[in-house]
């Protein structure tokens, strides 16, 4: 819960520098917060394992800069939570774990719109997992593309982003949940729904 004290702090900080950076005309540099919701499961290469009722909710911080008239570089640091029922034959098993995610995202805009695509590449560590019979990895890589739009107030902008991501390379280091005895690989997948303000 730490972690997510810590993030609402620096949120409420920043939204206190938001409308200075709008002040400004032709601003090249920008930043923000941003709140997630999750719904992000795992794809096994076991087909009697699966997972449901995932779920979860983020918060972080993002900086954008503009390297061309079109395109745009995103970093963004997130604290997420997730939530997930694993399941083997009639055994269920809920986890809840928590991770924080660097994620480098390039914006593509369509021509004179509020509308863009975006792709990223993303750096996921674990901080914590409720149960011990699954060791996730701690390092995974995953790659996601988004769709966004621009909604432009007086003192700040609201952008919606729903995005789809894919993990790249294996999620479980080692799975003892219901006295498993197969190797396990497992890639996180799954959408988000994010809300940005800058």
């Amino acid at each position: 819960m730490k972690y997510f004290n810590i993030g609402i702090i620096i949120i409420i900080l920043t939204v206190y520098k938001c409308e200075a950076q709008h002040n400004k005309s032709e601003v090249r540099s920008n930043y923000g917060f941003q709140l997630t919701g999750l719904s992000k499961g795992f794809v096994f290469n076991n087909h009697d394992l699966t997972t449901k009722n995932n779920s979860g909710f983020g918060i972080g911080l993002f900086f954008l800069t503009k390297l061309e008239r079109s395109v745009n570089l995103d970093v963004e640091v997130q604290l997420n939570q997730e939530y997930h029922t694993f399941v083997y034959n009639t055994l269920e098993s809920d986890i809840k774990e928590k991770n924080l995610i660097i994620p480098v995202q390039v914006q593509y805009f369509f021509t004179s719109s509020s509308l863009y695509l975006s792709g990223d590449l993303a750096y996921k560590r674990q901080l914590s997992s409720s149960n011990k019979e699954i060791q996730f990895n701690r390092n995974i890589v995953s790659s996601s593309i988004g769709l966004n739009y621009i909604i432009s107030f007086k003192n700040f902008k609201l952008i919606p982003l729903i995005q789809y991501s894919l993990g790249l390379n294996n999620s479980i280091e080692n799975f003892k949940l219901f006295n498993y005895t197969g190797n396990v690989f497992a890639r996180n997948t799954g959408f988000s729904f994010t809300i940005k303000v800058m």
